[in-house]
């Protein structure tokens, strides 16, 4: 299981950055956003206007060079395609929430957790 991230967007040649797959933490899922109002007969009106993605990914193990592919993907902070090796159809236009969380845990080997989100 990989998860692959593809920046940028607009780019000819894009970079692709595959990271081993991750544990999913919570707030894995959906985001949604409703909005509910009252009409002027007492009805209730509810819209939902959007539903975003959300994922907190978490890593044992990162070599230096993943490290480094997602530091600069931070430092980029731009948008990118996300897509889970497990749910290949449904990859997605995300953002990071949260910069990378890395923990040096021995020479080369990083683990840490990021959080993204679909924009």
């Amino acid at each position: 299981m990989a998860i692959t991230i593809t920046y940028p967007l607009d780019d000819l040649a894009p970079i692709t950055l595959t990271l081993p797959g991750s544990s999913f933490e919570e707030p894995s899922g959906y985001i949604t956003s409703d909005d509910i109002k009252r009409s002027l007969d007492g009805t209730l009106q509810s819209y939902r206007p959007f539903n975003k993605r959300r994922k907190a990914l978490k890593w044992e193990y990162l070599t230096q060079a993943q490290k480094e592919g997602l530091d600069a993907l931070w430092l980029y902070a731009g948008p990118f395609t996300f897509s889970d090796a497990v749910d290949l159809d449904n990859a997605f236009t995300a953002l990071f929430m949260s910069a990378p969380d890395l923990l040096q845990i021995f020479v080369n080997g990083w683990a840490g957790t990021v959080e993204v989100q679909e924009i």
